[in-house]
């Protein structure tokens, strides 16, 4: 899989936001998201697949349209390989069982721990299934949040945050601090499953720290199931490998901002995530996660599957470009 440094540029998931929820972001940029759909009403025992209740989450990205601008330049998200795991095995068993599982989307938010009145970046993971065929879909396709799930591993999730936020800059983070040497060493013609160059995705993660304090002009982004495999699928071959094991441990996500570089006219200077493989590591005693820009899955199929321009810019569909199935706030 090409380099599973996901180069998703993620314009995040928004929710059934009223014409009052406009958000200017500057001149030029505004979240103009409008009404979808009703509220829904908080599902019984609803979590999120970071471990977060539904009413937390609604909570968390309500603060987020609320104060749209970033905490911090250099935010980044862990998730490990057993979140990767366990969620993809959880969502593929909903699929076999009719749910019409189809994807998740992730969401912009702050944090619910705020210290000194300063609302942390973090984001929301929630689970949707296919809602109809819509031709002005990026997609071509409607995805419907939804919160509730028979999985241990969630049901467990929802005592326990699933991701580990940093907003310092931690050096493992290599897109921060050695984007050029890092796509230099890359051994895939491309640095993501999606397809855009590694220089691309360091691009952006740069323009968001250079570009910060700014406020974040997207809400959310879905995307597919076949991503979440391929990501799975990407971490099992680096494990494989044989006579040494690479230490595959999970995934990170930075925050970035698209550039003009992007081809998709409608992602350009979009705020978004850019998805990296990483591995374990250790530094002076200290366990740590470092990004890797090897490729070790061969088969590829998540790239094979994908036939339109869609897929092969950033692989997400965005709100504010598309925001039916939203459900947040």
């Amino acid at each position: 899989m090409k380099k599973l440094m996901l180069a998703i540029s993620i314009a995040l998931v928004i929710a059934s936001c009223k014409e009052s929820n406009k958000k200017k972001i500057n001149s030029n940029d505004s979240l103009n998201v409008k009404a979808e759909m009703p509220h829904p009403s908080s599902p019984p025992n609803g979590i999120t697949l970071n471990g977060v209740s539904w009413s937390n989450a609604n909570k968390m990205v309500s603060d987020f349209m609320s104060d749209s601008s970033s905490s911090d330049p250099k935010t980044t998200i862990w998730l490990s390989k057993n979140w990767v795991d366990s969620v993809y095995k959880a969502l593929t068993n909903e699929q076999d069982n009719n749910v019409g599982t189809d994807g998740f989307r992730i969401y912009f938010a702050k944090r619910l721990d705020n210290i000194s009145n300063r609302m942390r970046n973090t984001i929301v993971i929630v689970s949707t299934r296919s809602d109809g065929d819509d031709a002005a879909a990026e997609s071509l396709k409607d995805h419907l949040d939804y919160y509730e799930h028979s999985s241990p591993f969630l049901q467990k999730a929802s005592q326990d945050r699933q991701l580990t936020e940093d907003w310092n800059g931690d050096p493992n983070a290599t897109l921060l601090y050695y984007g050029n040497r890092c796509c230099a060493d890359d051994n895939c013609s491309i640095a993501a499953i999606n397809n855009i160059p590694c220089i691309d995705a360091y691009n952006a993660v740069i323009n968001f720290v250079n570009l910060n304090p700014n406020l974040i002009n997207t809400h959310s982004e879905w995307f597919s199931l076949d991503l979440l495999q391929a990501l799975k699928e990407e971490l099992d071959a680096a494990l494989s490998q044989a006579p040494t094991p690479i230490p595959a441990d999970g995934i990170r996500i930075y925050f970035a901002k698209n550039t003009t570089s992007v081809k998709n006219p409608k992602h350009q200077n979009r705020h978004s995530f850019i998805i990296v493989t990483t591995k374990a590591d250790t530094v002076n005693g200290r366990a740590i996660h470092k990004d890797y820009f090897q490729c070790y899955n061969p088969k590829n199929n998540y790239l094979k599957k994908q036939k339109n321009d869609f897929y092969s810019n950033d692989n997400g569909e965005q709100c504010p470009n598309n925001c039916k199935g939203t459900t947040l706030p």
